[in-house]
């Protein structure tokens, strides 16, 4: 569906406006499967994705009934009406975020590369921060092969 309009004929028919997509709330992605470093939009991959994510307790979109979104993955259990009505706008129930712990999570932390802040956290002690960020301002090229779940930098 999502190819409807973009790599298929046809008009765009996955478009949600503002505030009304679980995207907006933080609450919904959608993946692309990478084929030989090209994205594929056979079905025949998210079908065997979407089960798996449904395991561990996302609901998918390819299993609804209209509006079949096998791309498109969300959290259970909400409702965009209720969340406008109880909210007004994403960015408040965003907020609403604010203090809720994760286990070992001691807060954000500083790192500083040549004069760049980059986002990090501190976890059990230890200083976080993401590879691509930190790889971008060291001028090197990240590569991540899934088969080994290898990062390679250079």
């Amino acid at each position: 569906m999502y190819a409807q309009g973009r790599t298929k004929p046809g008009k765009i028919v996955t478009e949600v406006k503002y505030p009304r997509s679980m995207h907006c709330w933080g609450l919904a992605f959608d993946i692309a499967v990478l084929l030989n470093g090209l994205v594929t939009w056979d079905t025949k991959f998210y079908d065997q994705i979407g089960p798996l994510a449904a395991a561990i307790g996302l609901e998918w979109g390819g299993s609804w009934k209209s509006f079949v979104d096998k791309p498109h993955y969300q959290l259970p259990g909400y409702d965009v009406d209720d969340l406008i009505k109880k909210y007004g706008a994403p960015e408040k129930f965003m907020k609403s975020w604010e203090g809720i712990n994760v286990p070992g999570f001691e807060g954000p932390a500083k790192v500083i590369f040549k004069g760049k802040e980059l986002s990090a956290g501190l976890l059990e002690g230890r200083t976080y921060v993401e590879i691509r960020a930190l790889a971008e301002a060291m001028g090197l090229k990240i590569s991540y092969d899934n088969a080994t779940k290898t990062v390679t930098l250079s």
